[in-house]
């Protein structure tokens, strides 16, 4: 099957709706991409699913950070809960 060129060369449109963090990020590897020469529009959702992932994660971290890996919920647990499926 031949490559269709117009639908490979150019660059991907950033998706709606990206705040500015997310577009920073968008702009960062989009320019990576160019620098290295492996810049499509085929590549636009990878870009849009690693941007929104690396973000995510950012703050994540961040609330982790601040909260700690676990948070427990008020009243989730009672006392002696684990006591007769896991003893001491």
């Amino acid at each position: 099957e031949a490559l269709d060129l117009a639908k490979v060369l150019g660059e991907p449109e950033m998706p709606p709706g990206f705040d500015a963090e997310h577009a920073s990020e968008w702009d960062a590897v989009i320019t990576d991409l160019r620098e290295c020469n492996t810049l499509s529009r085929e590549i636009g959702a990878t870009v849009e699913v690693y941007v929104r992932n690396l973000v995510r994660m950012r703050k994540a971290e961040a609330h982790i950070a601040e909260h700690g890996e676990v948070v427990p919920a008020p009243g989730a647990f009672a006392p002696g809960m684990f006591t007769r499926c896991c003893p001491g």
